[in-house]
């Protein structure tokens, strides 16, 4: 089931080179070749026209559509409301670097509008003329990490639930713990990119989808996001519901420590995992000997672990610690900090699980 959700992922965020390989029929030969290098790219070429798709978005309506909602001081905005049967195949949004005092009111915004485009049409002359253009937004501020780590939350419904499938901070669902810290990276299924953030894991719902952003901090937050997605013509009961969640812990990591750090009851399989450790002891300085906890997976009730990784760093495919920064294709370092941090000693984060029911 994984290999043929990754195929359809990859297949449905390419739809325009089938129209150039239409007038040219393929030999059996060559689409077994095409197929055996490379599935999902051999499907790019197959027309595909009961296939729909669609797009929604929120966050700034300071530019061609003054009616989406904005990311004001203490609000939710929703991104996304849904019918199904669809699944959602790319999530982006900005990296929330600036705040600004913002009107929420249509007057308001129509004159922020209006503003902003004189203020463009004002920073080409300047530019053209060897000038520094000024800041398109207005009385922008730069948003210190924590807001912008952690003041944010992403949530996620299907089907009419009331308690979210997902519930994360931002930059934690991306995988940028630490405040939002990490250097930029790309995995098939995360990714940070230059002052943006992707999620390329599909989501597929039977009835329906809300996908909220959540401010809590105390600030109008300047932040364009949008998602895309595809109709289905039926659901199918072998598809799963995405869900991911968050936590924070601290503990004294020594020989006697046992943590359940997640658990989750039902049908389903475990996606993937982020973990962000943040400690003060002297025994830990440089990283050393705070990876030798093992990690342990239990499944389905087994008396002993189907999987028993002998220290963490091996857990995450590394070796003799965290050594250097390393962003590889399924998984890596991507921030690493030595200080003297007045902050708990352990922090567990993330956690991504497939389940076969919206709740």
């Amino acid at each position: 089931m994984t290999t043929d959700r990754r195929k359809f992922l990859l297949a449905g965020t390419v739809g325009l080179a089938g129209s150039a390989l239409a007038g040219r029929s393929i030999s059996a030969a060559e689409k077994s070749t095409a197929s055996a290098r490379s599935p999902a790219l051999a499907s790019i070429a197959r027309i595909q026209p009961e296939r729909t798709s669609g797009f929604a978005h929120a966050g700034w309506p300071f530019d061609a559509d003054p009616s989406l909602p904005y990311l004001s001081a203490g609000s939710r905005m929703t991104v996304a409301d849904l019918q199904g049967p669809a699944v959602i195949t790319m999530f982006h949004i900005t990296q929330l670097r600036y705040s600004a005092t913002m009107p929420t009111d249509p007057e308001g915004i129509a004159a922020t509008r209006k503003a902003a485009v004189e203020r463009a049409a004002l920073n080409r002359q300047a530019m053209a003329e060897g000038q520094e253009p000024a800041p398109l937004m207005i009385a922008p501020q730069l948003v210190d990490d924590e807001i912008k780590a952690r003041s944010i939350i992403l949530e996620i419904y299907y089907d009419g639930v009331d308690t979210p499938a997902v519930r994360v901070p931002l930059a934690d669902f991306f995988a940028d713990g630490c405040n939002g810290k990490a250097v930029n990276f790309h995995t098939p299924f995360v990714e940070k990119a230059p002052d943006s953030y992707n999620c390329f894991i599909p989501m597929p719902f039977r009835k329906s989808a809300r996908v909220v952003l959540v401010n809590d901090s105390g600030l109008d937050l300047a932040v364009y996001a949008y998602l895309e997605y595809e109709d289905l013509a039926q659901w199918d009961s072998s598809l799963g519901y995405f869900h991911a969640s968050w936590e924070r812990r601290a503990w004294q990591l020594d020989e006697a420590s046992n943590q359940t750090l997640f658990r989750v009851d039902g049908q389903g399989h475990l996606l993937g995992r982020h973990v962000s450790i943040v400690t003060d002891e002297p025994a830990f300085q440089n990283f050393a000997y705070v990876m030798e906890g093992n990690n342990e997976i239990y499944i389905d009730g087994v008396k002993h672990p189907r999987f028993n990784y002998l220290g963490t760093e091996d857990a995450f495919g590394f070796s003799w610690g965290f050594p250097a920064l390393h962003t590889g294709h399924f998984h890596g370092i991507n921030f690493k900090q030595k200080s003297d941090p007045a902050m708990p000693p352990l922090e567990i984060r993330q956690r991504g699980v497939l389940k076969n029911n919206p709740s």
